[in-house]
């Protein structure tokens, strides 16, 4: 996905490279359009579907707004305005048993205060749920398997990983102190939460596996990349970043860099071959910034966005008629205090 600088966003797809020398294409699928003075940020994505949020100005008193867009269909839809400040992030779950998706907002610094709202519901609306600890969110979320994976801090020493439970709606947690947090991506490892730890800022080429066997113990392996292999970014590995794990174990990092003349190029490295493989993109220096996802699962069912759309105007027109009832209401209750006064 690459981000236009007037606010567009376009989606491209692109098949798992196979084989070392094998070339592949991007195809484009959607454009997401929006106004140039409503800013989006990303916040995460599941099972094909994307979740934005446009953040207001600290010096307007505004609603948040989510947005969520379904590239494989084209289609997106605004969800209910949520009345909370800008602190804080959103992040899109699954639940796999009951094929339904849910957004949950944490917003408060240090609070235990959150929000889901579960889209396609005939009462579309956020309710507040309450977290038994009280943290403040400090990455993008990923959500495997129906669970909602995002890091935490509660204090400056004290660090957690936070596990929501889409479907139960129940919060845990695991403590981190272990890694440097700033310098950790969540991964997807073959269906298992991972971490891998690697300042990107750095020329060090070493890079930390760490992998959650039982939901408690934690499996650690080590990697050094092959500088010599990345010879399209000057032997630097710094200049790339981490993006995640495919299905047969290759560790996906892009190229580094907005507004950039150059090829916008995508690197496999498999740890146990010590090979990397690249795909190259024309056309993104026009694009202010780009995002990689890995193990994208298209959703061609038109999913919930019709029946969002109508469970809106359906509160729209229901809060319409209310107020009209109310004025009718008024009207009624006034001319029968006039009618008593004229007996009196």
């Amino acid at each position: 996905m690459k981000v236009a600088k007037n606010n567009e966003f376009q989606f491209f797809l692109s098949p798992q490279l196979h084989s070392q020398n094998e070339k592949s294409t991007l195809a484009a699928c959607f454009k997401l359009k929006l106004p140039e003075d409503m800013p989006l940020e990303f916040c995460s994505h599941a099972s094909g579907l994307f979740c934005f949020r446009h953040m207001p100005p600290i010096s307007k008193k505004e609603y948040t707004t989510h947005v969520i867009c379904n590239p494989s269909v084209g289609q997106s839809v605004f969800l209910p305005k949520l009345g909370t400040g800008r602190d804080g992030k959103s992040f899109l779950g699954f639940d796999p048993i009951d094929k339904v998706f849910k957004v949950l907002s944490s917003y408060s610094s240090h609070s235990s205060v959150n929000y889901i709202l579960t889209l396609g519901t005939a009462e579309m609306r956020w309710r507040r749920i309450h977290c038994p600890l009280s943290l403040y969110p400090l990455s993008k979320g990923i959500c495997i398997s129906g669970v909602i994976y995002y890091l935490a801090r509660k204090t400056y020493e004290t660090y957690y990983i936070v596990c929501f439970d889409v479907r139960s709606e129940i919060f845990e947690f695991l403590h981190a102190d272990f890694i440097d947090f700033y310098a950790t991506r969540l991964i997807n490892y073959e269906g298992q939460l991972g971490l891998i730890s690697w300042p990107e800022n750095s020329v060090d080429a070493s890079m930390a596996l760490w992998v959650l066997e039982d939901g408690e113990n934690w499996s650690e392996h080590a990697f050094t990349l092959p500088g010599d292999k990345f010879s399209d970014v000057a032997c630097n590995v710094s200049k790339v970043s981490v993006v995640g794990v495919t299905a047969i174990g290759e560790i996906v990092l892009m190229k580094k860099g907005y507004y950039d003349s150059d090829p916008f190029k995508v690197f496999y490295f498999h740890p146990k071959q010590n090979t990397v493989k690249h795909l190259e993109a024309q056309g993104f220096e026009t694009f202010g910034r780009v995002y990689a996802f890995v193990g994208h699962v298209e959703d061609l069912t038109l999913m919930n966005c019709h029946q969002l759309q109508q469970d809106r105007l359906k509160f729209d027109m229901k809060y319409h008629q209310l107020q009209k009832d109310v004025v009718r209401f008024e009207k009624i209750n006034k001319f029968a205090a006039l009618s008593l006064l004229e007996d009196v």
